[in-house]
């Protein structure tokens, strides 16, 4: 079942995923899946603050995604910077 369930969440994350950016990951498209599941049935203006709060929550999320990688990728930076510099020695 977590593997049907997965592979539902991958297929819809691709076909959101048009242009290729990667811009959703599986674990938001399962959030957003459960947000709607949990909350559909309650009346619209409580649903709609439960969806603007997992909206919210995920895009905080991915903000701190996009801050990681670039903090990722300056530490790779100079890690290869400085096994270059001790290398040529």
């Amino acid at each position: 079942m977590t593997a049907l369930s997965s592979l539902l969440c991958n297929r819809i994350r691709q076909g959101l995923d048009q242009d290729g950016t990667g811009a959703l990951t599986v674990e938001q498209v399962r959030r957003s899946l459960n947000a709607y599941f949990l909350h559909r049935d309650l009346p619209p203006p409580l649903r709609d603050v439960a969806f603007e709060k997992e909206l919210a929550d995920q895009q905080y999320y991915q903000e701190r995604s996009v801050q990681a990688k670039k903090s990722h990728m300056k530490r790779e930076s100079c890690a290869i910077n400085s096994s270059e510099s001790t290398s040529i020695k």
